[in-house]
């Protein structure tokens, strides 16, 4: 009789080889799963970032949209506003001592005014001027920084301010203009559809004609040009 022999070592060593790739293929299985898994959280947490990044530029540009419309306000201080011409003398010599008075006449009477100044220099000014008790008011005429043009424009206002203020220094009878001239030159052109490029125009042509120096007496006049440029924006 014929026996079949079975090698039980050699079944054993094939169910342990296949326990051992399974357990391999659950192990892989795992890591790849693992992996992927935070590649797609890393994906997902990018995406986020991103978005989280994007806000803050809207942010940053709507904050830059902000500053880009400020509003530049200009301060304008008021001696009085007179009916009859001969009180507007008297009142020019009052405020001779704190600058260089300037006049605006219109149709119901004449404003007689000290200067232009920025809201900071204004409040110094005004405090003076109350501390000594000379009347006064203020006038406040605004200018939106919007686009270019209307940057330039602010840039030459407060530019020809800086002369207008030097002249006010009692031991300054003129200034030259020849820094301001050059630097105004230099600007950048803008766009001609722009809704002020006539004002910057003008402005420009001011600057370029000016003589070489301003002497104080002429103070006064650079102030009434530059009044009614700012009133152009305060009447629309």
């Amino acid at each position: 009789m014929k026996y079949t022999r079975y090698d039980m070592r050699k079944k054993k060593n094939e169910g342990t080889m296949v326990l051992l790739i399974l357990a391999v293929t659950l192990i892989m299985a795992f890591v790849i799963g693992t992996v992927m898994s935070n590649f797609f959280l890393k994906n997902a947490s990018n995406v986020k970032n991103e978005d989280g990044a994007q806000k803050t530029v809207s942010q940053k540009t709507s904050n830059q949209s902000a500053e880009k419309d400020a509003v530049v306000k200009y301060v304008v201080i008021q001696g009085g506003k007179y009916i009859k011409s001969e009180n507007v003398g008297p009142e020019k010599n009052i405020l001779s001592n704190y600058g260089n008075p300037f006049t605006i006449a219109e149709a119901d009477g004449t404003r007689v005014l000290l200067g232009i100044y920025s809201e900071a220099d204004s409040e110094k000014l005004i405090k003076t001027l109350n501390d000594n008790k000379v009347d006064n008011s203020k006038m406040v005429l605004e200018v939106t920084n919007g686009d270019m043009c209307n940057k330039e424009i602010v840039e030459i206002i407060n530019a020809n301010l800086l002369i207008l203020t030097k002249l006010t220094e009692k031991n300054v009878p003129a200034v030259q203009t020849k820094d301001l001239k050059e630097w105004c030159a230099s600007l950048k052109d803008v766009e001609k559809g722009s809704k002020n490029y006539a004002i910057l125009t003008e402005l420009k042509g001011y600057v370029k004609n000016m003589p070489e120096t301003i002497a104080k007496e002429k103070a006064s006049d650079n102030y009434v040009y530059i009044y009614n440029i700012l009133k152009k924006f305060n009447s629309k």
